[in-house]
């Protein structure tokens, strides 16, 4: 979801540098800054060249402090952002220096998470973890949880939706909108991924109950009151 947010960022840059290139400077350096200190606060010396795909290690700072520094230089730089045509081949520049490094120093993480899972191991007991199920296997056997899971999310992902439709679209809900699409083809996978896509839906969820409480008090009436009521019942999850 930091990944999610840093993509957001750039790609609000690129869209427009005169609102968002000071935020994308400033967020790229903290994100590098911050990513080498944890390196060096949390990973002994004797481990800063293990690489270790499903934790923090020389992987995730290797990412994390290319992104960061290269976004915040390519914001700084004023011949790099001018146009959105140079933005667009500076980010992308950038997107493709860490696609090298990722393929060329650290392949083996772009292997499926469970790749090496002895394949009885798979059958006898990953296929049987709940919190594994993928949004499909539910939808065939356990159809009630999929409600629970995804409806929620589901809402969230329409009203924003209906925002951008509408117009009055603000940066912040690209933020939250990117990060529930992200969560929910995350739950799509497995299951334990609606703990974020339900948590990233409340946020829009809370905006549509918010405005029609708005529109009570405005103007009162025993229609909009149930509206407001109605959209109270249909976010409960």
């Amino acid at each position: 979801y930091v990944a999610t947010i840093g993509a957001a960022v750039a790609l609000l840059f690129i869209v427009d540098r005169s609102g968002e290139g000071r935020i994308a400077r400033d967020f790229g350096a903290g994100f590098a800054g911050v990513s080498a200190l944890v390196f060096v606060t949390t990973i002994p010396a004797s481990a800063w060249g293990q690489a270790q795909c499903d934790a923090f290690s020389i992987v995730q700072f290797a990412i994390a402090a290319l992104a960061g520094a290269g976004l915040a230089v390519v914001a700084s730089i004023d011949a790099a952002g001018r146009t959105r045509l140079r933005r667009i081949v500076s980010v992308g520049l950038l997107a493709a220096a860490l696609a090298a490094v990722v393929l060329l120093l650290f392949p083996q993480c772009l292997a499926a998470p469970y790749a090496n899972l002895d394949p009885r191991l798979k059958e006898l007991w990953l296929d049987h973890v709940d919190e594994a199920q993928s949004l499909f296997v539910l939808l065939v056997y356990n159809p009630a949880r999929v409600a629970a899971r995804y409806a929620t999310p589901l809402m969230g992902m329409v009203l924003l939706a209906l925002r951008l439709r509408q117009g009055g679209w603000r940066r912040q809900d690209t933020l939250v909108g990117v990060l529930l699409v992200v969560a929910f083809i995350v739950s799509a996978w497995q299951v334990r991924g609606s703990t974020f896509s339900v948590a990233f839906a409340v946020i829009p969820l809370s905006a549509w109950i918010a405005r029609w409480r708005e529109r009570v008090e405005a103007s009162p009436s025993p229609r909009t009151s149930l509206r407001m009521a109605a959209a109270w019942l249909l976010s409960v999850n």
